[in-house]
C-alpha cells in the first residue's frame, strides 16, 4: 500500500476512532452487567428455593399438628394418663423400663401381647389412614402417652420407652409442650434417613397428655432439591447455621462446605450471593443462599443448629458461560466495522490512487 492509501487508511480510522473507543466502554460495561446477571441469577434461583423448602416445612408441620389435634386420640391418651395418677415418678419410671425389657427382648408372649396392644390398637388404625396417604413420605408415626410410654405405632419401633430420647424430651418440654424438628438421621426402625417432627398432644382444657412424632423419609420429603439440577454442575442444599450439610441434593458424593468467614457472611444475611472456591472443590463457584425463616428461633419450624439455608452452587465457569459468548459476539460485530474499514481503504487505493499515479507518470 503507498503512502497515500496509509494517508486515506490512517484518516478512515481516525475518523471511526472515538465510535471504536465508545464501542469498548460499553463492551467493558455490558461485561460487568453481564456477569452480574449471571450471579443474580443463580441468588434469585436459592432466594425461589428458599420459600418453597420453607412452605413445605410449615405444610409438614400444619399436617402433624391436624393428626395431633384429634380429639380421638386426646381421649384414649388422657384415659391412658390416668392410670400414672396415684403411682410416684420413679414407680412409673421402673414399671416403663421393665416393658421397654420385655418389648426389646424380641420373644415371648408378653412380648407380642404389648406390639399387639401398640399396632393393632384403634389407635395405630388412625395413625396408619394418616400414613397411607403419603407412604413414601411417612416412614413412621409413633405415639406416647404423657409419660413416654408406647401408646401406639404404625411400625414396631427400637423401644417402648421414649422418654429418655431428646425427642421426646423437646417436644414434652416439661409439660408445656413444643415443636421439635430433629438433625436428619437413619432411623432403625423406620430402616430409612428421616427427619423427625414431634409435637405435644393436647387435650380440651390444653394440658399435654401425650407426644406425637411423624418421621417424614427425607428422600421424599426434599424431592425437590433431590432432583433439582442446574445446568451440569449446579445443584441444591440445605445447610445449617454452622455449614453442616442438612441435606445434598443431586448425585454429587460430598456436600457444600464452607469456612467459617463464609458462615458468619451467611448468618449476618437472609439473601445472598458469594464466588469463591469451596472447600473440597477445585474450582470456583457461584452460590447463591436463602435464609429460611421457618427454621430460625421464634419461626414456624424451628431446628437444632438452626436456621438452615437453602443453596444453589454451580461453578462460576457455567455460570459466566452465557456472558462471555456473548461478549465474544459483540466483539466480532465490532470487528466487522474495523475490517470494513481496511477492505475500503485497499479499495480506494486500487480505483482512486493508482489511476492518479498512472496519469501523473504519463505526464512525464
Amino acid at each position: 500500500m503507498r503512502l497515500l492509501g496509509k494517508l486515506i487508511l490512517t484518516f478512515t480510522v481516525l475518523a471511526f476512532l472515538p465510535l471504536l473507543l465508545m464501542a469498548g466502554m460499553l463492551l467493558a460495561t455490558q461485561r460487568a452487567q453481564l456477569m452480574d446477571a449471571g450471579r443474580e441469577h443463580v441468588r434469585c434461583l436459592a432466594g425461589g428455593l428458599g420459600q418453597r423448602v420453607d412452605f413445605l416445612l410449615e405444610r409438614t408441620i400444619e399436617q402433624v399438628e391436624q393428626l395431633a389435634a384429634s380429639h380421638y386420640l386426646a381421649q384414649g391418651l388422657a384415659a391412658a394418663g390416668r392410670a400414672y395418677d396415684r403411682l410416684q415418678e420413679e414407680a412409673i419410671r421402673e414399671m416403663l423400663l421393665a416393658r421397654d425389657g420385655v418389648w426389646t427382648a424380641g420373644a415371648g408372649h408378653a412380648q407380642a401381647e404389648l406390639v399387639r396392644q401398640c399396632l393393632d390398637s384403634a389407635a395405630a388404625t388412625a395413625l396408619k389412614s394418616f400414613q397411607r396417604v403419603a407412604p413414601d413420605r411417612y416412614a413412621e408415626i409413633i405415639l406416647t402417652d404423657r409419660a413416654g410410654a408406647l401408646y401406639a405405632a404404625t411400625n414396631v419401633t427400637t423401644d417402648y420407652y421414649q422418654a429418655d430420647e431428646e425427642w421426646w424430651q423437646r417436644a414434652y418440654a416439661g409439660g408445656r409442650g413444643a415443636t421439635f424438628i430433629g438433625r436428619i438421621g437413619f432411623d432403625q426402625s423406620a430402616a430409612a434417613f428421616t427427619l423427625d417432627v414431634a409435637l405435644p398432644v393436647r387435650d380440651e382444657s390444653g394440658n399435654v397428655v401425650g407426644v406425637l412424632k411423624v418421621c417424614h423419609a427425607v428422600n421424599a420429603l426434599f424431592d425437590l432439591i433431590r432432583d433439582l439440577r442446574v445446568g451440569e454442575t449446579g445443584g441444591a442444599d440445605l445447610v445449617d447455621a454452622q455449614g453442616r450439610a442438612v441435606f445434598t441434593g443431586g448425585d454429587r458424593s460430598q456436600p457444600v462446605r464452607f469456612d467459617q468467614p463464609t458462615i458468619q457472611e451467611m448468618r449476618s444475611l437472609a439473601q445472598g450471593v458469594f464466588v469463591r472456591q469451596l472447600t473440597g472443590r477445585e474450582d470456583q463457584h457461584v452460590v447463591g443462599f436463602a435464609r429460611l425463616a421457618s427454621t430460625q428461633e421464634g419461626g414456624r419450624a424451628p431446628v437444632p443448629g438452626g436456621p438452615w439455608f437453602a443453596l444453589i452452587s454451580q461453578s462460576a465457569a457455567e455460570v459466566y458461560a452465557p456472558s462471555r459468548r456473548a461478549l465474544f459476539w459483540s466483539l466480532l460485530i465490532l470487528a466487522l466495522p474495523v475490517a470494513g474499514l481496511i477492505l475500503l481503504a485497499v479499495y480506494l487505493d486500487k480505483r482512486l490512487v493508482e489511476p492518479i499515479r498512472a496519469l501523473h507518470w504519463a505526464s512525464e
